[in-house]
């Protein structure tokens, strides 16, 4: 189980922080992903380590398309077949929803793939989204909810800045982006795995 919390701001970047719970132990993360350098940074604090990720090729090139635009996961799930999930009410919200189910969405990271988002009718903008899929002929399971989302919400730049200690010291650099199988995302959670103690956070 993954707690997520973060905060983005348009045309800078983001910041999520994540806990992984497995049993009564917990392993906390803060990844922040700076656009205008191009890279992204996850930070282990219970170690004092981190990680730097540059950003390259069609990743990085979608990236500056999006720029931010939290409109762009309608906009990229439906690049895709998609099923229409018609309308519903969420939180008070007046929704209508997709489903896409081509693996392809996500780079080659997962073999299955059921992605559901429901988007604000008035604006676009997703309310509630799902993500289950497996890889690894089924020995990795995915099971995503992202909801509770506040836009036009205040935000301070400096939150967006990994600020890292002196004392805390880089394991790896890895690059992203590039490989179109995937491979070098998945070389990236190897990296994370060892981080976190065989977790994928």
């Amino acid at each position: 189980e993954i707690d997520l919390y973060g905060k983005m701001e348009y045309d800078k970047g983001f910041f999520l922080s994540a806990t992984t719970h497995v049993g009564k132990e917990e392993v906390g993360t803060k990844s922040y992903v700076l656009f205008g350098k191009n890279e992204m940074v996850t930070v282990v604090p219970d170690k004092k380590q981190y990680l730097k990720i540059k950003l390259t090729g069609e990743l990085l090139e979608k990236m500056k398309k999006e720029n931010g635009d939290p409109r762009s996961t309608l906009r990229q799930m439906m690049e895709y077949e998609y099923t229409k999930l018609g309308h519903d009410t969420i939180d008070g919200i007046r929704v209508e929803g997709i489903e896409v189910t081509d693996p392809n969405m996500l780079v080659g990271m997962v073999d299955t793939l059921v992605a559901r988002v429901w988007c604000d009718v008035k604006t676009d903008l997703p309310v509630l989204m799902t993500i289950k899929g497996t890889a690894d002929n089924g020995n990795v399971v995915w099971d995503m909810t992202l909801r509770d989302y506040e836009w036009n919400a205040a935000i301070d730049s400096a939150e967006l800045e990994p600020n890292i200690p002196a004392d805390y010291t880089m394991v790896a650099e890895a690059e992203i982006g590039g490989s179109k199988d995937g491979e070098d995302i998945i070389e990236s959670l190897k990296f994370f795995s060892e981080m976190t103690d065989g977790r994928y956070p």
